[in-house]
């Protein structure tokens, strides 16, 4: 049920030890909310100015990341 937009890597070149699901605005927070109980795991942020993203939300797969099995 999601929409997916643009698949890549981050610009920062960072190693992210855990996965990030990044919201925009809190407009958003209950998205975010529903990706990360969709996939399991993963950690709710609220982005504000402080992540350069054009979705509404942006999941960043960090090293911790488990397939569901």
């Amino acid at each position: 049920g999601f929409t997916i937009g643009t698949i890549g890597n981050v610009t920062d070149a960072g190693i992210y030890n855990e996965t990030l699901v990044i919201y925009r605005d809190e407009a958003y927070k209950a998205a975010a909310n529903t990706i990360v109980k969709t996939i399991d795991g993963g950690r709710v942020v609220n982005g504000g100015d402080y992540y350069s993203f054009d979705a509404n939300v942006l999941v960043v797969i960090g090293k911790d990341w488990q397939p569901i099995q």
